[in-house]
């Protein structure tokens, strides 16, 4: 991705407002972010390193992750 695109990313993640919630599986929906945005871009806006988005995102039994970073990361990304 550009470089501009990132920096983007990362200043709309910075001012994000924690206000909406989906109830459906965080890690589902982390995959769908990265498989949309890929890994940087969703790093950037969640504020996770690539490495746990690959453990998060991984097939065999990976932990929850936080529903408020991945809302998070919906919001920053879907501004984009």
């Amino acid at each position: 991705m550009q470089t501009e695109k990132m920096k983007k990313i990362k200043l709309l993640a910075e001012n994000y407002d924690a206000s909406k919630t989906n109830s459906t599986d965080t890690n589902e929906r982390l995959v769908a972010l990265v498989d949309k945005y890929g890994f940087e871009a969703v790093s950037i806006a969640s504020g996770l390193k690539t490495s746990s988005l690959v453990v998060y995102t991984s097939k065999s039994n990976p932990p929850k992750v936080a529903e408020r970073t991945v809302t998070k990361a919906e919001s920053v990304l879907s501004k984009v």
